[in-house]
């Protein structure tokens, strides 16, 4: 398995990514929580299409 503390520092990341990606759709003082899930899948892919540093 992954270990915890690496598999939460991905989720805040991952969060973030969603939330970048919705705010360039949507407008930050109605964007709820509910909002970024349709935005998850594109942030996956955004970061698997980027390269390793």
């Amino acid at each position: 398995g992954v270990d915890p503390y690496e598999a939460a520092k991905a989720g805040v990341y991952l969060h973030g990514l969603a939330a970048d990606l919705a705010l360039e759709e949507e407008n930050e003082y109605s964007l709820i929580a509910g909002d970024l899930l349709r935005f998850i899948g594109p942030a996956i892919d955004k970061i698997f299409a980027e390269p390793e540093e």
